[in-house]
């Protein structure tokens, strides 16, 4: 049986660097780290209450491919896509499909230094009977 908590794992040169930049920029705060004797961030966790991305440093990727070319987007569902986009924009994020209100859902995507691509998006749940629109299933 599949646990509640699935964690994704993002691998960057500068583990510092990365965790500095998606707490000032997507407001995803450090969870946790592990650092060497030297202050060297070896590996961390960043993210929300309950849900978690380490972030781990690149070189342990072998082999590897550049991130957008890997099939993966980060969908972080947000309280205030304006307020959250607009932080963003000011931090210098690399918008590559710019905010779009829509009735039931506003979003948009942005790339991050690296190359991973996040998309940030606001629903209107109260007009469906499911979040954002999807029907229960059952387990996988």
């Amino acid at each position: 049986m599949v646990r509640d908590n699935i964690a994704i794992e993002l691998r960057y040169p500068d583990v510092r660097r990365a965790v500095d930049w998606l707490a000032a920029t997507f407001n995803l705060r450090l969870k946790q780290s592990r650092s060497d004797d030297q202050g060297v961030i070896l590996t961390a966790v960043v993210g929300t209450d309950r849900q978690d991305i380490w972030i781990n440093p690149l070189e342990q990727t072998v082999p590897h491919a550049q991130p957008h070319d890997i099939g993966l987007i980060i969908h972080i569902q947000v309280d205030n896509v304006r307020q959250h986009h607009a932080n963003a924009r000011k931090k210098g994020a690399q918008i590559v499909d710019p905010l779009k209100i829509e009735p039931l859902r506003s979003a948009y995507t942005v790339l991050d230094f690296h190359g991973y691509i996040w998309c940030f998006a606001e629903y209107d749940n109260s007009a469906l009977e499911h979040p954002i629109g999807w029907s229960s299933s059952g387990n996988i």
